[in-house]
């Protein structure tokens, strides 16, 4: 019996890290809580990720995008033995961030000294999806000045999918891959399978009889962009009432681990 594991999700930019990262903080793994990164136009839900590691995470792995076997210094690896000290005091807690594709080499061994349980969810999504959405939201968060073609987009996506295959080969625990795809078209069974990862053998409640909340969150209008560079779908509006999320009208297409599903 472990006394505080941690869920670290690991994905490509544009992947639906955000919205797996905000499913499981519903579920009752702390994500963010006081210390979320700010929302902005580009992720009008919000991008649930704990700006002390955000900052961290980009003062180690720079600009280059490549993995470097050496590269956090001392005052960096003791800052991440810090955030972990203070995470730990919940028993279960997460971490998200596209970068630590490149720093998770680092963050991990500290995880292991501090005596912390740690599994890893990794958020997928078809590559060529993942590839247009970042050149669409590149393209936006430039205001034009910078317009990427596909063969950039692309290159760069395939350096970030290296380096996160990479860092899956070299960790040698748990591990749950959730399609973001199949996540938004069988919520509840998905949300169920994720639950019971994270919280196997944990002494702790969670959330699953109380799922509503995480439906909600995987709002039918989430924010992704197509090859036509306009919006799959508009946004919700994103106030939990059930009116764009999937707390109703939603259809169970496999068998659900829900205790009375």
């Amino acid at each position: 019996m472990t006394s505080s594991r941690c869920c670290a999700v690991l994905g490509c930019p544009r992947s639906g890290s955000s919205a797996l990262a905000g499913a499981l903080d519903f579920l009752g793994v702390q994500m963010r809580r006081q210390y979320d990164q700010p929302i902005d136009f580009l992720n009008e839900r919000g991008y649930v990720e704990d700006s002390r590691w955000q900052i961290l995470h980009k003062a180690v792995s720079g600009n280059r995008y490549v993995i470097r076997q050496e590269g956090a210094t001392p005052n960096q690896l003791d800052a991440y033995r810090r955030l972990i000290r203070l995470c730990s005091s919940n028993p279960i807690w997460g971490m998200k961030s596209p970068r630590l594709a490149f720093t998770f080499q680092f963050v991990k061994p500290l995880l292991q000294e501090a005596g912390v349980d740690t599994r890893v969810v990794v958020a997928r999504r078809d590559f060529e999806s993942i590839v247009q959405s970042f050149k669409r939201h590149t393209e936006l968060a430039y205001g034009g000045r910078w317009p990427m073609t596909e063969e950039q987009a692309r290159e760069h996506m395939t350096k970030w999918n290296d380096a996160l295959e990479w860092q899956l080969v070299q960790w040698d625990g748990p591990t749950y891959e959730v399609d973001y795809d199949r996540l938004l078209a069988e919520p509840v069974t998905e949300l169920c399978a994720l639950h019971d990862y994270c919280y196997e053998d944990l002494d702790v409640p969670g959330h699953k009889r109380v799922i509503t909340p995480a439906l909600n969150w995987l709002d039918r209008g989430l924010r992704h962009f197509n090859g036509n560079h306009h919006p799959d779908a508009e946004s919700g509006n994103g106030n939990g009432d059930g009116k764009t999320g999937f707390a109703t009208g939603w259809v169970r297409k496999r068998p659900c681990r829900c205790r009375g599903g």
